[in-house]
């Protein structure tokens, strides 16, 4: 019972730590699309590159991590930049989908094999 206990403090831990991530990515973001001056192009890009670490480190943290299970909201418009990026495709891999749409035969729409081996891409 005890170490029932202490299991269900250290999940509700780590979701807070995955909320306060989240409200980082949503702060930095919302940076991102104010910055005004002479150092505008600077600071934008470097929110931007934030942002996308912060939301690429919330994702593996909710569907890995902590076996998260509403997947529909890994292809919400707002990921739309995620999904070029490499980690992308590794959290896709890690939660298992790709092996779904492999034996399935049925890819997301934003996901398709790429020609000639293992690779795929979404968008």
């Amino acid at each position: 019972m005890a170490s029932k206990k202490k299991g269900s403090e250290v999940v509700a831990a780590l979701e807070r730590l995955l909320a306060s991530s989240y409200t980082l990515y949503l702060k930095t973001h919302n940076f991102h699309w104010n910055v005004k001056g002479p150092m505008f192009t600077t600071l934008h890009t470097l929110f931007e590159l934030e942002y996308s670490e912060l939301a690429l480190a919330a994702l593996r943290r909710s569907y890995v991590d902590l076996n998260g299970t509403n997947l529909g909201m890994i292809w919400g418009p707002f990921r739309n930049p995620l999904r070029a990026d490499p980690r992308f495709k590794e959290i896709l891999r890690d939660v298992g989908l790709i092996g779904y749409f492999r034996a399935s035969g049925n890819w997301a729409d934003l996901c398709r094999p790429l020609a000639g081996g293992d690779d795929f891409e979404c968008r």
